[in-house]
């Protein structure tokens, strides 16, 4: 039987392909204090939730990790998924080769934006906060992409720095070829390895319904698994009644773009 589900819970669904990375960040939300294993998403699985999401009649999916370039089928992945709906992947920009911008030459880019994370315009900030090297190794995958013809967004978290920073980091980038309006800033949210920030749960953060490999969560920010809202994420459509039942139940506040 069809559900019935408000229609900003279907603003965009988030996929954690997998937990691999080349970094630790500071503040990194996947950097869960159980140390709990994560297995990848498998390629059938994903294809078939992509599929129910669109049916379900999402706007947008967000690919996200760890970091989802080293995930082995991230190019099936990016191919299915621009085939059928808008779609971003976030990254470091550090698995960035130009093999790999070949093997993905046959994705819908009007479909695609890549999300770049960068903090500063300051490399010693960046590199402080995401590991030594990670600032120019961004850059240069931000340029590959641009040269390419990507559209590129940036994505900074304000972990050592406030709002007062994000002009300098605008024109920096501005020079490269992103536009302003493509350039986001984050706080710092205290969950995962961040000690400071926000401190949330779900009635203080609107849902952004988030597959992981274990179970349909309420938002990306809230992974740890005692906070899974279902452990059954297929169908999708019943593991959204269970979600939409909560935010009848929590009635969370309306919170967007946290990250």
């Amino acid at each position: 039987m069809a559900i019935s589900i408000p229609p900003d819970l279907l603003e965009r669904i988030w996929f954690y392909t997998n937990f691999d990375c080349h970094l630790r960040c500071s503040y990194c939300v996947a950097g869960l204090a159980s140390g709990a294993a994560r297995p990848r998403l498998d390629l059938p699985v994903f294809r078939r939730l992509v599929d129910q999401a669109v049916t379900l009649g999402f706007r947008q999916i967000a690919l996200t990790g760890g970091e989802p370039l080293l995930h082995p089928n991230i190019v099936a992945m990016i191919e299915y998924a621009t085939a059928r709906i808008d779609t971003i992947v976030l990254t470091s920009a550090l698995p960035l080769t130009a093999a790999l911008l070949r093997d993905l030459g046959g994705v819908d880019r009007s479909r695609l934006t890549v999300q770049v994370s960068l903090d500063s315009a300051d490399p010693g900030v960046n590199d402080r906060l995401r590991g030594l090297g990670s600032w120019r190794q961004a850059t240069c995958g931000l340029e590959m992409l641009l040269r390419a013809g990507y559209r590129v967004a940036v994505r900074a978290t304000l972990a050592l720095t406030g709002e007062e920073t994000l002009p300098d980091l605008v024109r920096f980038l501005n020079t490269l070829g992103v536009p302003a309006e493509r350039v986001y800033g984050a706080p710092v949210a205290k969950v995962g390895r961040a000690k400071h920030g926000l401190d949330l749960s779900t009635a203080r953060i609107w849902p952004e319904p988030t597959i992981l490999s274990d179970g349909l969560y309420w938002h990306p920010l809230l992974i740890d698994p005692s906070l899974v809202v279902t452990p059954q994420f297929e169908p999708l459509e019943s593991s959204f009644l269970a979600l939409v039942h909560m935010v009848d139940q929590v009635k969370p506040v309306r919170l967007k773009q946290v990250q």
